[in-house]
């Protein structure tokens, strides 16, 4: 099994590590969709990283846009994993939902919801 990202557990999120780690999900289940040999994950991660595709443009500029235009600033790329097996997929899908959770806490914090 690949060893998957940790989400960022009790330590303050920042924009730079939101616009991070949707590049992370979007690049790790785009790279999962290419790897996989089983048809309905194939299309499950396909599904997966083209509607990440479209979140990882839309928060961060609203999150800017909200920071008075201020830019976000240099990208920090994360490693992807290596796919071995349809628990990859699982266990990525199930950070992400994590992942969007720690953002809707952070959104409700600085009330921009």
């Amino acid at each position: 099994m690949a060893t998957l990202l940790k989400i960022n557990k009790g330590k303050s999120v920042t924009p730079e590590y939101i616009r991070d780690m949707l590049f992370y999900f979007n690049d790790a289940a785009h790279k999962f969709h290419q790897d996989t040999k089983n048809g309905w994950e194939h299309d499950a991660m396909g599904k997966l990283y083209e509607g990440i595709a479209e979140f990882k443009d839309d928060i961060p500029e609203k999150i800017m846009g909200y920071m008075g235009g201020e830019r976000i600033g240099g990208l920090n790329k994360i490693d992807i994993p290596e796919y071995k097996s349809k628990q990859d997929s699982i266990d990525l899908s199930k950070s992400l939902i994590d992942f969007a959770y720690e953002i809707y806490e952070w959104a409700g914090e600085k009330k921009i919801l």
